[in-house]
């Protein structure tokens, strides 16, 4: 009885002093109607403990009927100017999907492999504690769970 008590106690610091069980996921939503298209984005962070693993972005742009039509020359521009300056960062994937309604673009970044200046360009931090970016992201207009 005494040992399965030590032993149960060694797992329990163990498993406390490594931080199982501290991973946390939080998606936060924006999405606004402009003129011409409306926008949806979806943010997710992957946290352990206050270390950010795992960062995605997706922008699900609907175009109005009368745009649709540019649909092509704006995904082309897009690649070409707006997402060439994260195309080349370590860890990093940038992917674009067109849809019948407009275009789905998604950034996908893996912390651990970005150097600080690649963090910096997609400003991201390393250390983050999820309640505090929660937070700010709901003092930015997304809804987040």
């Amino acid at each position: 009885m005494k040992k399965g008590l030590i032993c149960l106690a060694t797992i329990i610091s163990i498993m406390f002093i490594t931080g199982c069980g501290e991973s946390k996921v939080l998606e936060c939503t924006k999405s606004k109607d402009m003129v011409g298209y409306s926008l949806s984005e979806t943010e997710t962070v992957k946290f352990s403990g206050n270390n950010v693993d795992e960062y995605e972005a997706e922008f699900d742009l609907v175009l109005d009927d009368s745009y649709k039509k540019y649909k092509e020359k704006f995904v082309k521009e897009l690649e070409d100017k707006g997402m060439s300056k994260y195309t080349n960062l370590k860890g990093v994937k940038l992917t674009t999907k067109e849809t019948d309604e407009g275009v789905i673009i998604t950034l996908t970044a893996q912390i651990k492999k970005m150097s600080s200046d690649d963090l910096k360009t997609l400003n991201i931090e390393k250390k983050a504690n999820y309640d505090a970016t929660k937070k700010d992201r709901e003092a930015d207009g997304y809804t987040c769970k």
